[in-house]
């Protein structure tokens, strides 16, 4: 199967060397010049936790897209505020029945698919992993590199059922459990709510997870975002138990998780752009459409843009 991945940071090497079989024709397409030449020079280096080391062949890496086919799968790894531009820059490779599948953090990238691909051609998905990059052409994982999830499905019922499945099968490689899963929809709003629990909470408060969850202060905010995401996803027919995601996620959560910084959190200590609109904004947008109010994950929102649009402007702490 022909599968390229736009974005190979953390997330897209990630993947490639889940899906690394003969089988796969796998190309790297990243604007990250550096990287993706020592990729093609030397393959993908990924250090797991333990230290144990492996080395991921693709068959391609570059900047472009000019010079590869039309794919079976394009997959986005970008940021949320990136997909309208790397989707309409390589939209070369996307043909009739080319599957672009979204395995991005967030609410909204679907949307902006919806722009540009047939929905039929659409999927949209989830990874369960932690990475980070090294240094040009090295990953750091989070936790042993053979343990990564994904699950994924169609957003239309008028999906190629055969190919959905083919897909499935071609990314269950390497130990890798993939999940096509019709109930998607509601699982990226699951995993919505550790990311509006913890991502731009802690880029805002400029603390790690360890010590938003101990603060008592912060634990009362972050369980009035877990309230009006409870409510807007019960309005939405997900009914998720919020007590006991709450317990999961920040009461008990320290002895499962340990302490991150999230990437968001990462991103405004580089000063980045962050994936504001897809994660509490998103909540914000929803509350709204379904005529309710998400006052407090508002104010996280718009606190975390004034700070991204004003790095320049900033004192030191």
């Amino acid at each position: 199967m022909k599968i390229t991945i736009l974005g190979a940071g953390a997330m897209g090497c990630m993947l490639a060397k889940a899906i690394e079989s003969p089988d796969n024709e796998i190309n790297l397409v990243d604007p990250y010049e550096a990287h993706m030449e020592k990729i093609r020079k030397d393959g993908i280096r990924i250090i797991d936790r333990t230290g144990g080391e492996s080395t991921v062949k693709v068959t391609s890496a570059s900047t472009s897209s000019q010079d590869l086919e039309v794919q079976d799968v394009v997959v986005i790894l970008v940021k949320g505020y990136d997909t309208e531009k790397i989707l309409t820059e390589n939209m070369n490779i996307v043909g009739d029945h080319t599957v672009v599948m979204t395995l991005q953090n967030g609410i909204g990238n679907v949307d902006i698919l919806k722009k540009y691909i047939k929905e039929e051609n659409i999927a949209q998905g989830i990874m369960f992993i932690s990475a980070s990059i090294e240094a040009p052409g090295v990953i750091s994982a989070g936790y042993d590199s053979d343990k990564i999830n994904v699950i994924f499905g169609a957003i239309n019922e008028n999906h190629d059922d055969k190919l959905f499945h083919e897909i499935e099968k071609a990314f269950s490689m390497n130990d890798i459990k993939t999940e096509l899963n019709p109930d998607v929809d509601r699982i990226m709003w699951r995993k919505l709510y550790i990311n509006a629990i913890y991502n731009l909470p802690c880029a805002v408060m400029h603390l790690s997870t360890k010590y938003t969850r101990t603060d008592e202060n912060s634990v009362a905010i972050l369980k009035a975002i877990s309230d009006e995401f409870i409510a807007v996803t019960d309005k939405l027919g997900y009914n998720f138990d919020g007590d006991k995601l709450f317990r999961k996620y920040v009461t008990d959560a320290f002895e499962e998780y340990g302490d991150i910084l999230p990437s968001a959190a990462q991103d405004t200590q580089k000063h980045r752009k962050t994936e504001a609109e897809f994660l509490n904004g998103a909540i914000v947008r929803q509350a709204k459409k379904l005529g309710l109010e998400a006052p407090v994950n508002e104010t996280i929102y718009r606190l975390a843009m004034v700070q991204m649009n004003n790095y320049d402007n900033m004192f030191s702490l």
